[in-house]
């Protein structure tokens, strides 16, 4: 150890390797780890990428219907258009699916934006910020949506 300096050292012992680690470099590396969100994002990429091609689809099929739903009694009275959307809007199956339409197109926008932020952004702490920041975002957007 330089400098007469006292260094505690752990003795690591895996299968056949054993090999000494000092105490700081351990703590140093178990901290880093607790931040490492590239670590995190990596074991989440699959899930990720399959939710997003599943929100994808079903966003294909919930959108038109919604915009149907929505937009289809444009040729009549305001009156009764307004009546027909208050009857379609406190039906309980489309309470349902406004609700589920909403929470995809949340989660399907923050994470395109998130997945292509990251392909520049290459500080772990700065991605996990930016996830914090999208999340925050995205809670916001379903609760006032």
């Amino acid at each position: 150890m330089d400098g007469g300096e006292t260094k505690a050292a752990l003795l690591v012992s895996h299968g056949n390797w054993s090999f000494g680690v000092g105490l700081s470099d351990c703590l140093r590396n178990s901290y880093e780890h607790l931040f490492d969100m590239n670590l995190i994002f990596n074991k989440l990429n699959i899930l990720n990428w399959l939710l997003q091609r599943i929100s994808g689809v079903l966003l294909l099929a919930l959108l038109p219907l919604h915009l149907w739903r929505m937009h289809a009694y444009n040729h009549e009275e305001d009156a009764l258009v307004y009546k027909l959307l208050l009857q379609h809007i406190s039906a309980s199956t489309w309470k349902v699916m406004d609700i589920l339409l909403l929470a995809l197109i949340v989660y399907h926008a923050l994470n395109g934006i998130f997945a292509l932020l990251r392909d520049y952004i290459h500080k772990p702490a700065l991605a996990g910020f930016v996830s914090l920041v999208l999340l925050a975002l995205g809670i916001a957007a379903l609760i006032l949506g």
